[in-house]
């Protein structure tokens, strides 16, 4: 059985796992109605592995690792879309802005947290 310890995790910790579990419900909704197959299946991945990502911190899982793999996780997700959408000033949706902006600052937290060691 997992046991989930969150008393060490500070408040750096928890806005991280709020804007990985806002990105991994965005990615879900979009998996779900995303017509394209292939689009939808890579919706679904990355959905599932934010919060893959959140489990682990939570179960205290080899956590400075999981901030490590997270950071080219979630930056990869900003350059396909970019790379895939191609957005242009005035085109991104409120969705692509949320979210973005959401992996964006996720980014910097990860980074924060691994040079913390914690």
């Amino acid at each position: 059985m997992v046991r989930f310890d969150t008393n060490p995790l500070t408040s750096v910790h928890w806005i991280a796992i709020a804007l990985a579990a806002l990105s991994g419900a965005i990615h879900l909704l979009l998996g779900v109605i995303v017509p394209a197959l292939a689009l939808r299946a890579s919706f679904l991945v990355a959905g599932v592995g934010f919060f893959v990502g959140i489990g682990l911190v939570l179960a205290e899982y080899r956590r400075p690792l999981v901030y490590l793999l997270g950071i080219p996780f979630t930056a990869g997700q900003i350059v396909l879309w970019y790379v895939i959408v191609g957005p242009t000033l005035g085109t991104v949706g409120v969705l692509d802005a949320v979210d973005k902006l959401a992996q964006v600052v996720l980014v910097a937290l990860l980074v924060v947290l691994y040079t913390r060691g914690r």
